[in-house]
């Protein structure tokens, strides 16, 4: 199962309410518990971007592809996934979280993030250089990840 930025959340929604039968699950480009001065415009139908340090947050706009998208992220991402996910099993065989620090659209993942994907002993790989995009290098490994058998 991939998801990427609107499918984080969709995934993670997933791992929250449903079982595990997947074989593997990436997801990128999002966040565990979103800020609430991201999510709440995003159910308006406005969007936001985040300066380069990934954690300041701009006035929002209008989003030019529509309300609908914002207005269904916000549906999920509102939720604190951190509490959701609290008594899930984040199996690193199974679920590859990927982050960047300077994601200038949902921010980078806050240290309360990262400190609860390490005490569930997840698999993941923040990169302190990048944005809302893959690290080229990253992308073999992602998908060696995805597509890899027990």
């Amino acid at each position: 199962v991939w998801g990427y930025s609107y499918g984080f959340f969709v995934n993670e929604y997933l791992l929250a309410t449903e079982d595990h039968t997947f074989d593997r699950m990436y997801l990128g480009g999002g966040r565990l518990d979103m800020q609430e001065a991201i999510w709440r415009p995003f159910s308006e139908g406005k969007v936001t971007q985040v300066e380069e340090d990934g954690q300041t947050v701009l006035d929002a706009v209008e989003s030019p592809s529509g309300t609908s998208i914002p207005k269904l992220a916000a549906g999920i991402a509102h939720l604190r996934f951190t509490d959701e996910l609290k008594d899930k099993d984040l199996d690193k065989n199974k679920i590859l979280f990927y982050f960047g620090a300077k994601d200038q659209q949902v921010g980078g993942p806050s240290k309360a993030e990262i400190d609860f994907l390490k005490s569930k002993d997840a698999y993941y790989i923040l990169r302190e250089d990048i944005g809302h995009d893959f690290k080229q290098g990253d992308r073999q490994t992602i998908m060696d990840f995805v597509l890899s058998r027990d």
